[in-house]
């Protein structure tokens, strides 16, 4: 596919540190993180694995990244949320607006299901009908 490289086409990760506590002695270190994968499985189909932690720090950093899979224009999407460790409205937003810009532009957009805590906040949020889910990868290349 043009303009998109072949697998592996380019690995973006992206690490902090934050500190919480209300004191020098009670402060505790957490590392939050986010990456993505970005492959062609087939031509004009691309696979996008998210890892870490969807939130408010990385929510556009996602965006921008998908926005360039989808100059290319490919035929479906393919958005793995296997690795996905946490998701909070910001990144919810962003998958809503990815599904919005695939109806726009006509692409496919499918997601693998990601862990039960990713799965339990689409069905309270009522969005798990909106989406195209699948298992696993190999579900997602199926036609419809």
């Amino acid at each position: 596919m043009e303009g998109v490289p072949k697998r592996p086409c380019f690995n973006v990760a992206f690490l902090g540190i934050v500190s919480f506590g209300t004191s020098s002695n009670q402060r505790r270190d957490k590392v939050h993180g986010f990456g993505l994968t970005i492959e062609e499985l087939k031509p004009r189909v691309i696979r996008i694995a998210l890892r870490g932690e969807l939130d408010l720090a990385h929510a556009y950093t996602f965006d921008e990244e998908l926005r360039r899979v989808e100059e290319a224009r490919p035929s479906c999407v393919v958005l793995d949320l296997r690795e996905l460790a946490f998701l909070d409205s910001c990144g919810l937003a962003r998958l809503l607006a990815a599904r919005r810009r695939a109806r726009r532009l006509g692409h496919r957009l499918v997601l693998v299901r990601g862990p039960k805590t990713i799965q339990r906040l689409f069905a309270l949020s009522a969005v798990d009908e909106a989406f195209e889910i699948v298992n696993d990868v190999p579900g997602a290349l199926t036609t419809h």
